[in-house]
């Protein structure tokens, strides 16, 4: 029987090739690989590639490869079956057409099913996955959904969910992973721009659907969330242990413009009592943004002044972005090495934005990331402790951009991820001994084995903004990301930060991992500015 274009159609033949279990069609092959007992990686190699060599397609959110030895995999034939048996996990495929079926060994109990058509579809540079939605079906994680709408379902299930970090504002940032209450969990390890349509379209199904890049996703059981979070860890990185006083308050405001402005800040929290482990500057400690140094008119003696916050209890953390004004003093150098995007002449792209004209800075380019990684030496050893990556979804990148790794739509997604390893390794050469802490806007999986936390980004100053922060945080905290926190009172946009809004939001912060008041320039968000108590 011939396949149908743009589907797996026919088994072929299937063969186990040391670790992977090779299922060959037509057309392509598709590669299980077993990686640990409760975990299985899934490889679409398409006749393009079908010089099947065993290799690994470029992962970004898993670049782990010390796995354990073999695990013991029975393959077990028949006319109209392949059926494996690896760990915990029981997986049966049927042959025509081909269709995959994840059952727990312990039981056989069936948690996740490929629709009849069979699972992987595609056509030109856009693939789906698909499965039968289940009545136990619900869905969380995948990070910070997009806030523009009336309300926010703890639950994705029954939504479109999009994989593309942007700042509307607020933030949205949706990763290519969920957790089900079935007992699985899905990794799709592809950056580039993708739909989860979770029962939205068909209440009966439930699909990822790809604009683009490879195919390789990883399924993983467990018998609940803990157990499916730790599989996601394991497969996109634990974080490492965070700096204890990042668990305090964390003052910030838009922002800060001066030493001595900062300091009375400082010299008021101790003389009210009141307790507060850190301060934030945003974009006025720099003179232009992607200096990475402080302005020395405005901020003269950073390293006194960081040594007389940590005297009285405060440590400091600074605003980056990944973005060089054409008048900061990095940007000749930047450009001389190639370390901006570019038009595909290979001339850099500046653009118009609010800073000024700007060029996006290529975090893709290992180069680059390596000199990016070396500007904080300086500011580490003058005592900042901590990092706030800013517009790094990022916000204004243009479609015909190209960079080191490829255009626009290839690399948006790791913007963040790549920034974020950047500063870590900046951590590792030049202060290993101090922990590392990152308060994000955007994120990908495997932010947080860089000691990225995420914020919700710019939300209004409502109650109803409020409300949906509670949904929004705990799926962060499920998709990996578990610092997480708000703009306490809001930022600004819609509405008005009363004395009762600051209060709850206050108290709905203390339960968030991050603690953070901050506002727009003209809305000031320290406790004393809301009355005398």
């Amino acid at each position: 029987m011939p396949i149908t274009v743009g589907t797996l159609g026919r088994l072929r033949a299937v063969d186990q090739r040391g670790r992977d279990i090779v299922f060959s069609f037509e057309s392509s092959d598709l590669v299980l690989t077993p990686l640990l007992p409760n975990v299985v990686r899934h490889t679409w190699v398409p006749t393009h590639w079908r010089l099947y060599t065993g290799r690994v397609t470029d992962s970004y959110a898993v670049p782990r490869r010390d796995w354990p030895a073999e695990p013991a995999v029975t393959l077990t034939e028949t006319p109209e079956t392949v059926r494996v048996q690896l760990g915990e996990l029981l997986i049966e495929a049927t042959r025509d057409p081909f269709q995959l079926r994840y059952a727990a060994a312990a039981d056989g109990r069936v948690f996740l099913q490929e629709t009849e058509e069979g699972g992987l579809s595609w056509s030109y540079w856009e693939y789906a996955l698909r499965y039968r939605l289940a009545a136990e079906d619900h869905f969380y994680g995948m990070g910070q959904a997009n806030q523009l709408t009336e309300r926010i379902d703890l639950d994705h299930r029954g939504h479109l969910r999009e994989v593309w970090n942007q700042h509307s504002p607020p933030a949205a940032t949706i990763f290519p992973a969920l957790l089900s209450l079935r007992g699985y969990g899905l990794l799709i390890d592809n950056p580039h721009k993708a739909t989860w349509d979770l029962g939205h379209t068909d209440p009966l199904t439930f699909s990822y659907r790809a604009q683009g890049g490879g195919l390789q996703y990883y399924v993983f059981y467990g018998p609940d969330l803990p157990r499916l979070l730790r599989s996601f860890l394991e497969l996109s990185g634990f974080p490492p242990l965070p700096p204890r006083w990042v668990f305090g308050l964390l003052q910030s405001r838009y922002g800060y413009r001066t030493r001595a402005e900062l300091e009375v800040i400082a010299r008021t929290f101790r003389a009210k009592a009141l307790p507060c482990d850190a301060l934030i500057l945003d974009v006025f400690w720099f003179q232009e943004m992607g200096d990475l140094a402080f302005q020395p008119c405005d901020w003269p003696d950073p390293q006194g002044m960081i040594a007389q916050l940590k005297e009285q209890g405060f440590h400091l953390l600074v605003i980056e972005e990944p973005y060089l004004t054409v008048k900061s003093r990095h940007y000749p150098e930047a450009l001389a090495k190639g370390y901006l995007a570019k038009h595909y002449d290979g001339s850099v792209y500046t653009f118009d934005f609010w800073p000024g004209e700007c060029a996006l800075f290529d975090f893709s380019n290992p180069e680059a990331r390596a000199w990016w990684t070396a500007q904080h030496r300086s500011l580490l050893e003058l005592g900042v402790a901590g990092w706030w990556t800013d517009l790094n979804e990022p916000s204004k990148h243009l479609q015909d951009m190209t960079h080191h790794a490829g255009p626009a739509a290839a690399v948006h997604n790791l913007t963040a991820l790549s920034m974020h390893q950047a500063i870590f390794e900046a951590h590792q050469h030049y202060a290993p001994q101090q922990r590392i802490f990152i308060l994000s806007r955007a994120a990908f999986p495997g932010s947080q084995r860089y000691g990225a936390g995420l914020w919700s980004g710019d939300v209004d100053m409502t109650f109803a903004a409020l409300r949906k922060q509670v949904a929004v945080g705990l799926n962060v905290g499920l998709a990996g990301i578990l610092l997480w926190g708000t703009d306490i009172g809001g930022f600004g946009f819609a509405g008005k930060c009363t004395p009762e809004l600051y209060v709850r939001w206050f108290q709905f912060g203390a339960f968030c991992p991050l603690y953070r008041p901050h506002g727009d320039q003209t809305e000031l968000r320290e406790p004393w500015q809301f009355g005398p108590e």
